[in-house]
């Protein structure tokens, strides 16, 4: 299994949205996939179609408690999620003391490691106790930035994290830096555009960028990927799909 965490300590730079969308097209080609919702604001889980109940196991019982993920995770449209849940911002207090807590969900995802083809996880816009274990548990981690100076400007403090967590996972490498919301019809934004594909983090690969469309937002608020809502304007992920699964 290999497990990608989609992280930005940046908010609204589309890791959700990417997590959703990479995910299902994966699982369009076959794939076995587990999508694992790290965020406390649940937008994953919510976005793919699945209710977030007090009742329901999620991340925080597989975490807090050592709840079994296999039994945690709930199939969706072909593919499979652990939940996430709004007392995960509690999770920073009540493991401030244990040992290990930062491997926490790798220990979980071994448990499911022979299950699925891929594991990708939805990190929440900081870098607390949920982006370290995610960073911690993962293979590689995909950077999305929108193509706006502000996500460009972090992408450095975000990169001695990525440094400072290989003190406990040495083998995690940068999957490659992914443009989101781009709208090529802004001098800015290809600038930002050009900008980010002459970064060199360690030669990981400036992947193409996933435009601005409306049609994303709209397949969002249906709870659906936006390749079941309107496959032409999936094209930015499909490539990234592409790409990844070689």
């Amino acid at each position: 299994m290999k497990t990608i965490a989609v992280a930005m300590h940046k908010g609204g730079v589309g890791k959700t949205a990417t997590v959703i969308n990479l995910g299902a097209l994966l699982a369009d080609r076959e794939k076995r996939v587990l999508l694992v919702d790290a965020d406390a604001q649940c937008h994953l889980t919510e976005g793919i179609g699945v209710d977030v109940r007090p009742d329901q196991p999620s991340i925080y019982q597989v975490l807090l408690d050592g709840f079994p993920l296999a039994e945690a995770a709930v199939p969706v449209r072909g593919l499979h999620l652990l939940p996430g849940s709004h007392y995960t911002t509690n999770l920073e207090r009540e493991l401030l003391n244990v040992v290990g807590r930062e491997f926490r969900l790798r220990k979980a995802l071994k448990t499911v490691e022979n299950d699925y083809d891929y594991a990708l996880i939805d990190c929440p816009p900081n870098l607390g106790t949920l982006t370290v274990n995610a960073l911690t548990a993962a293979d590689s981690v995909l950077i999305p930035v929108q193509t706006h100076q502000p996500a460009l400007s972090s992408l450095p403090q975000f990169y001695e994290t990525i440094v400072a967590v290989r003190e406990v996972n040495p083998s995690l490498r940068i999957e490659g830096i992914l443009p989101t919301m781009y709208d090529k019809r802004t001098s800015h934004q290809q600038q930002i555009l050009q900008a980010l594909g002459e970064l060199h983090y360690e030669s990981a690969p400036c992947f193409d960028p996933i435009r601005l469309s409306t049609r994303v937002v709209e397949a969002f608020s249906l709870r659906v990927p936006v390749c079941d809502h309107d496959r032409t304007a999936s094209d930015g992920y499909e490539r990234l799909a592409e790409r990844i699964d070689t």
